[in-house]
């Protein structure tokens, strides 16, 4: 999973910093997959270590959740219009943002679910053998 978490971390900053040369604009709401990558990434590297992969895994969670809670908005400026190039730019990111927090939330859940459900198995092998 740290490898993902890194691999999206990575995407999240391409994305921010290819901004800067596929628009003429400097706005700062393109940045903000840049901000959320560098964000991800530091949790994603702390999964590496066995005493902080909780907290690297449920940080990289949070961070997605929120990303995508407040980016989501943006989908809407895509089909309802924008004022000026600038406001469509910027909504095309944070949409594209969205999406691939909303994916890397759906993997660390279904990560976080297999494991739990990998250890209440090994605790009811292991309460069965203690039964014997």
């Amino acid at each position: 999973m740290t490898k993902k978490i890194i691999l999206f971390g990575l995407l999240l900053v391409s994305l921010g910093l290819s901004t800067m040369i596929l628009f003429s604009e400097r706005d700062p709401r393109l940045l903000t997959p840049l901000a959320l990558g560098g964000m991800i990434i530091p949790l994603g590297a702390m999964t590496l270590s066995p005493g902080f992969k909780p907290l690297g895994l449920h940080g990289s969670a949070m961070v997605a959740l929120l990303g995508f809670m407040f980016n989501i908005g943006s989908i809407s400026f895509l089909w309802e219009g924008t004022a000026s190039e600038a406001d469509l730019h910027a909504a095309i990111i944070k949409s594209i943002t969205a999406l691939t927090l909303l994916l890397l939330l759906i993997l660390i859940v279904n990560h976080l679910k297999a494991e739990r459900l990998a250890r209440e198995a090994d605790e009811d092998k292991q309460g069965d053998n203690d039964v014997d």
